[in-house]
């Protein structure tokens, strides 16, 4: 049985509702995200504003950022390294759901856009995820933001999709585009709102449909296994999420991505998470791998919203 052509109906392609699992009020840095993503309130309003606010003081976040000075430095330790650069230790605090205007975060972004910018130097993959906390930090009017975000649009696309050569050897995408620079451009628009690209929209996702989000070709070294925080690398549930996030409309090259996403919930409606959440030392352990993830149900869930009912995915939603 297909689900309905109303839009609202979409829940219908779920085993079922593990909404209420995601509203928790124990975790504010996962509740304001799903609240604004899944929700859709407004980003000012009481309920969000509520969670955010304490969002920075929650697991993980509040472990990360522990160490953060007001300056947006991180001490050293005993004449050690700090506990993580700076780079990871903003990426890892926003897209675990750090309140934005965290001061210290505030100090810690201006500190990276004050850095030279040298794009010989750079991959694209780096370069759009810097910009995509950055833009949900709120400084994507800043010109340093700017000068970045135009080299992405004018580097040189990859060969065959028009997306971004992916500069890391032995990754997935090295001869067909980077993955993780469009999923990160698409997240990065999508904070942006009414200010996005439109060139930079149609570019990353193409490259998305084009080459990455197919079943018949599993890609090295666990590439696309669910995983969050995502920083270097990417995963199908989070391409599905950002396509979804950045409102491209449903394409019939997503049909195969939907159908295997739906089926890869459990009977309660939830999804796992594959890949350690703490590959990169310093960092927290968010969740588990293998076990059910509030980030990653979210995901799939925005994607499933967005895109189960022009899909006309198959009803599993228990009739009662």
């Amino acid at each position: 049985m297909r689900s309905t052509s109303d839009p609202s109906s979409w829940w219908q392609a779920l085993r079922a509702d593990s909404v209420p699992w995601l509203l928790d009020d124990e975790r504010p840095n996962l509740l304001w995200r799903v609240l604004l993503e899944l929700v859709e309130r407004p980003i000012d309003s009481v309920a969000v504003r509520r969670a955010r606010g304490g969002a920075s003081a929650a697991a993980p976040v509040a472990e990360i950022l522990a160490h953060l000075l007001p300056d947006g430095t991180w001490p050293a330790e005993g004449g050690a390294a700090p506990p993580v650069d700076d780079e990871t230790g903003l990426q890892a605090a926003v897209f675990l759901g750090a309140d934005p205007e965290d001061p210290r975060l505030q100090a810690l972004a201006d500190r990276l856009l004050d850095r030279s910018f040298r794009p010989a130097n750079t991959a694209p993959c780096e370069t759009a995820r810097a910009l995509q906390a950055l833009a949900r930090l709120g400084w994507p009017k800043d010109l340093r933001f700017q000068e970045r975000l135009a080299w992405l649009a004018e580097e040189a696309p990859a060969s065959r999709t028009g997306g971004w050569r992916c500069r890391q050897r032995g990754h997935a995408g090295a001869d067909s585009g980077c993955a993780v620079t469009a999923v990160a451009v698409l997240g990065l628009l999508a904070e942006m709102g009414r200010t996005r690209d439109r060139g930079l929209l149609e570019r990353a996702s193409e490259a998305l449909l084009e080459d990455h989000l197919w079943i018949g070709r599993e890609p090295p070294d666990g590439w696309f296994e669910p995983g969050h925080p995502n920083l270097t690398r990417t995963d199908w549930v989070e391409a599905l999420w950002a396509l979804a996030r950045a409102r491209v409309s449903y394409d019939r090259r997503l049909h195969g991505a939907l159908l295997k996403l739906q089926n890869a919930q459990d009977e309660t409606g939830r999804w796992r998470m594959e890949a350690g959440s703490a590959r990169t030392a310093g960092l927290p352990r968010a969740e588990a791998a293998g076990k059910p993830s509030r980030w990653v149900t979210l995901h799939a869930l925005v994607a499933l919203k967005a895109y189960a009912v022009p899909a006309g995915l198959p009803r599993l939603f228990p009739e009662a």
